[in-house]
């Protein structure tokens, strides 16, 4: 599981993140990095796939069935070439993120969890009547 959340985020922080640096640095000069359509499709889709990751893993489990719809997904997206079919699995992969997040008590609690973890340096520094409920 471990290796499979740090493949994501260094997919995203230094692959995806580092693009744009390397561009300037390449180009010579500041400004936006032009993409193609098939170039927007394919990062649309790849963090509408990351988003469902993130609902799926929130509870920090993975079970088989969880991971045979994951493949199932990914491998009948291949299966069809055409553009719009790269949009409508990146709405599909949206849509099935927010259903689980609602319908998952667990991806809820560890949403919420991982949410708390983030906030709480900031919540230390507040006083204590802040944080009574």
């Amino acid at each position: 599981m471990g290796a499979l959340l740090s493949s994501k985020v260094n997919q995203w922080t230094l692959l995806i993140g580092m693009l744009p640096v390397v561009y300037t640095i390449s180009a010579g000069r500041f400004g936006g990095m032009e993409m193609d359509s098939r170039q927007v499709e394919e990062l649309f889709l790849t963090a509408a796939q990351s988003l469902f990751a993130v609902a799926i893993l929130a509870n920090l489990s993975f079970t088989l069935g969880e991971a045979i719809l994951i493949f199932v997904l990914f491998s009948t997206q291949l299966l069809v070439p055409d553009p719009r079919f790269r949009y409508y699995y990146s709405f599909m992969y949206i849509m099935l993120a927010v259903g689980w997040v609602l319908f998952n008590k667990g991806a809820r609690q560890g949403l919420w969890a991982s949410f708390l973890e983030l906030r709480a340096p900031r919540l230390r520094k507040l006083p204590s009547e802040f944080l009574r409920h």
